[in-house]
């Protein structure tokens, strides 16, 4: 039964979407320099292999696949893409709960406020 019960909450760390660390990354090195699989490296990890497999291809380098690489590769891909970062100030709050009381929809400020 508890055998049952720890293959369960893999699966289900498996299922959640979490970005790689840099110690896993590292790991993932050492046991790609020793020849291991990547289904191999997925399940040591506890992630599914699709997830090794795009980690080797989205942050290779021109000599391949490194782990620290591959760490600045992602850390630097977050910053570029991190839209939900941004803050509203004081001017901008004014201006979207004008808009919400005439009835707009906050798709339709969003859209607005990008332009």
């Amino acid at each position: 039964m508890v055998h049952l019960l720890l293959l369960i909450e893999k699966e289900e760390a498996r299922i959640k979407y979490r970005q790689l660390t840099q110690e896993q990354r590292y790991q993932m090195d050492g046991m790609l320099r020793v020849g291991t699989t990547q289904t191999e490296i997925a399940n040591a990890l506890v992630l599914h292999k699709s997830t090794i497999s795009l980690q080797l291809k989205r942050n290779a380098g021109i000599k391949g696949w490194l782990a620290k690489q591959a760490d600045t590769m992602a850390r630097e891909r977050r910053l570029l893409n991190d839209h939900h970062a941004t803050r509203l100030t004081g001017e901008n709050w004014e201006c979207v709960d004008a808009l919400l009381r005439k009835r707009y929809s906050p798709k339709q400020i969003s859209s607005r406020r990008r332009l």
